[in-house]
Formats: C-alpha cells, structure tokens, sequence
C-alpha cells in the first residue's frame, strides 16, 4: 500500500512538471498561471503546493530535473579528461557543452520542449534565478573556471572571466536560436547534426579563450601613447581602417560601438571571487 502511494505521489510530481516545462515554454513565466497549470496536469492547488511550496519552486524544479543530470555528465566527463592529465581547452569545452547540447536534441529528456524554455530564461529572468544558480550552476561554474584557469595559466583573471562570459553566450544562444541558422543560411548549415554543432561550438570558444586578440590591441594602445599618438576618439576614430561594408553590414545587425570602462580586476583568483559573491546570477547553462 506505502508503496503504492510513494509511486502515485512520484507520477503526480512528474506529472506536474511535464505540464509546467510545456506551459512555461509555450507562453512565458510570468504569463503561465496556476489555474493553467492545475488543469493540465489535473491536480489541485494544493498539490503543486505539496510539491513545490510556490510557483517559483516549480520553476526551479523544472529547470533542476534536466539541469541536473547534464551537471553530473559534466563533472564526469572532466573528471575523466584531468585524470588523462592536464585537459586541452577543447577538452574542458567539450565536457561542458555535449551534454546540455545533447539534451536538446533528445526528446526524451525534454528536447525541444527544453530548449524553447531556455530561450525563455535568457528573456525573462526572474527571483527563481538566486536558487537556480545556487543550487544548480554555482558549483559546476566553481569546478570548470579551477580547470579553465589550470589550462590557461597566463590569463589574468579579467580576460578569464570576460572569455567565459563570453562563451556562455555562444552556447546559450546556440541552445536557445539554433534553428535560426538554418534560415540564415538558407539550409546550408543543418542544426540538426549535433555532434558536428558540438565540435564546430568547441572549436569557437576555444579561439576565444585561446586568442591574444585583446591583449596586442592593449600593446598597440601603449605604444601609441608612448610615441605622443594617442588615441582615436569619436565616430572617425571608432571606424578607423574598417571597409565601409562591414559598417554598413553591422549597422543592419544592430550592433553599435560604445566605450566601455572597467574597474582593473587583475590578481584574483576564482574562488575569491565566487565566494565573494561576484558573479552576476544569470542561467549559464
């Protein structure tokens, strides 16, 4: 009989999840409300209460219930590269981006469904998401940046964490937008095909983390200064020795250059800084 229950209550948690991924997918957070919820998944108020304590617990559930698995595939995959000795770049990459790139290809395991929902995530943060990245994202993003920098012991911490926010960005929108590359390319590119997504995402955000871009534009700056040049200010000098086509080409993209200025953040260490807090809480999937 106990057991009977303990299974009737599991399908009712389930249940319950399955309702709110597609619901939360199909028309936002915010929008999904709990009378729509109780009645796809054909249970009361106080069920989803029972299961979750609050509608914020259910969106934290949802995410945790795929989330989860991905994290501890991550952490296996690496472990198993570091015990090869020092990883390659590609091979820290690969073991954190197969698995979430696999998982919205299987639709066992959410797929599409799963994958409409992250794109949501990136558009409609929420209070959900100081639980989410404390429970589910902090300690992967902990473990991963120790190996990035073990890998890359010559980026200062600044040029780490910029190259990692900037990878994330890569994959999340590779998850959340990857069917438009089909329409951009007109069907060239087949999104489809996710071991080659997973190695042409790894090949890319390992030249970023890898790339001394940055730091000969910082040379080239200093050298300027020291010989009296200075350096180039306003529209004239942010175009400077760009083809007029490819301005044109990024003003149709929306993209438009401003100045940015950063505090210096050089010498910290990773765990200093994520135990300080710092780190802005965002889905890094």
């Amino acid at each position: 009989m106990k057991k009977k229950i303990i299974a009737r209550s599991a399908e009712t948690r389930a249940r319950i999840l399955d309702t709110a991924e597609l619901l939360f997918a199909d028309v936002g957070f915010e929008a999904a409300s709990m009378r729509a919820l109780t009645t796809g998944a054909k249970v009361n108020l106080a069920a989803i209460n029972y299961h979750f304590g609050s509608k914020e617990g259910l969106i934290v559930a949802v995410f945790s219930r795929r989330l989860g698995p991905v994290n501890h595939e991550r952490m296996t995959a690496l472990d198993a590269a570091e015990r090869k000795g020092k990883p390659a770049i590609e091979d820290i990459l690969d073991a954190y981006i197969a698995p979430v790139m696999r998982l919205i290809h299987d639709p066992t395991r959410g797929g599409e469904v799963f994958m409409r929902l992250l794109g949501r995530s990136l558009y409609e943060p929420g209070a959900y998401l100081t639980q989410l990245f404390r429970e589910e994202i902090e300690p992967i993003l902990n473990r991963f940046t120790l190996s990035l920098q073990r890998c890359l012991p010559h980026l200062q911490s600044e040029d780490l964490f910029w190259r990692m926010h900037f990878g994330g960005g890569a994959l999340a929108y590779t998850l959340a937008q990857v069917h438009r590359l089909e329409v951009l390319s007109k069907g060239i590119c087949d999104a489809h095909e996710v071991e080659v997504v997973i190695a042409r995402l790894v090949d890319f955000v390992a030249a970023g983390m890898i790339g001394h871009g940055h730091s000969k534009r910082v040379e080239r700056r200093r050298n300027r200064e020291r010989s009296g040049g200075g350096i180039p200010t306003g529209a004239a000098g942010l175009d400077a020795g760009i083809p007029s086509q490819i301005l044109k080409g990024s003003e149709l993209m929306g993209v438009m250059a401003s100045k940015i200025v950063l505090p210096p953040r050089s010498g910290l260490d990773a765990e200093a800084i994520f135990s300080a807090g710092e780190v802005e809480q965002q889905i890094v999937v």
